[in-house]
């Protein structure tokens, strides 16, 4: 689910993360299902370099953004990027 609101765009997937929410950046990316991500990798839909946190949080940096936030609860993950 996406979120947009004046000051923040909030984006929220169902499920608790796989890794930490402070390590996404450094921790190997992990799959639920396996067979999905290869499938999706094979038609060049995904990477499994899992680089996309850290390409969004440079994105963010570049453009002079605030910090992000990560939360996550016991049934979803969320994430929080903010206006300038």
């Amino acid at each position: 689910m996406v979120e947009i609101f004046t000051d923040r765009v909030v984006m929220t997937n169902p499920g608790p993360p796989l890794n930490d929410i402070n390590r996404f950046i450094d921790l190997p990316p992990h799959s639920r299902n396996e067979d999905l991500a290869q499938s999706l990798l094979l038609l060049n839909i995904c990477e499994r370099r899992g680089s996309g946190v850290d390409r969004a949080i440079e994105a963010l940096e570049a453009a002079l953004m605030p910090p992000h936030k990560f939360t996550k609860g016991d049934f979803f993950t969320s994430v929080f990027i903010y206006d300038a």
